[in-house]
């Protein structure tokens, strides 16, 4: 728990009684750490920065003699294959939305007059409408209290819980990836301490002022390529329990 402009906040952690409550603690914390105000650059690099330093737990924990088999180090990996496969089954969805505006009978017709080499079919098309909406209504039903207290904020509590808080995680993953080969742990520490201070800058100013990273550059790309190649060997040669199947 914790208080923050007069509000009371809880993080409840399920604990599984073994090591992967530390780095899960770890995780949890940083938020914590940094939730000092909501602004938009807290909110588009927290799980970044959790992510990241959940990293350097199990990098701490095995530098320090625990088997990798007590840990369940693949974890991030397996969560992050969900949060994909699900933006990926929402793709179609929002792309039709965002360039033609509400789902109607003529969605589908329409949104092939940008794609002409298109072999998507009525079917396919209503399988993807259907679980869209069938995931909007179990977020509503999980919050009632909150719809009910909160109408004027549905909208952003659907985008969280469906897309932005998924695409938060994944892209806060790559770019933990990327960060924990070629960055500073010093200057990660210090954005973790400030990022609720740093208002006057965008996210690309922080990339480049705070963490020395230039998102446009071609070293850029080629380094995240090497990044990921190179934790993804790492995990999938490291013997690891997998405790959350």
């Amino acid at each position: 728990m914790f208080i923050t402009n007069n509000f009371i906040y809880f993080f409840n952690i399920n604990r599984n009684f073994n090591y992967e409550d530390v780095t899960t603690l770890v995780h949890e914390f940083i938020h914590y750490t940094n939730f000092k105000s909501i602004n938009y650059n807290r909110e588009a690099l927290t799980e970044f920065l959790s992510i990241y330093f959940e990293m350097y737990g199990y990098d701490y924990l095995l530098d320090n003699g625990i088997n990798s088999e007590y840990l369940d180090i693949k974890s991030r990996m397996r969560i992050e294959r969900h949060n994909s496969k699900m933006l990926y089954q929402y793709g179609i969805i929002l792309l039709a939305y965002s360039k033609l505006g509400n789902i109607d009978d003529n969605t589908l017709s329409d949104l092939k007059k940008y794609f002409s080499n298109s072999n998507i079919d009525l079917c396919y098309f209503n399988r993807k409408c259907e679980l869209f909406y069938n995931n909007i209504c179990k977020v509503i039903n999980n919050n009632k209290d909150f719809v009910n207290n909160n109408p004027n904020s549905v909208g952003y509590l659907l985008s969280e819980k469906i897309i932005v808080g998924g695409l938060k995680h994944l892209l806060g993953t790559i770019f933990a990836i990327y960060v924990r080969e070629y960055c500073n742990f010093n200057d990660i520490v210090y954005l973790n301490n400030n990022i609720n201070n740093m208002n006057d800058k965008d996210i690309l100013e922080i990339c480049s002022s705070i963490i020395g990273i230039k998102v446009y550059s071609e070293d850029f790309y080629n380094n995240l390529n090497n990044a990921l190649k190179k934790y993804i060997d790492y995990i999938c040669n490291i013997k690891s329990n997998n405790l959350l199947k």
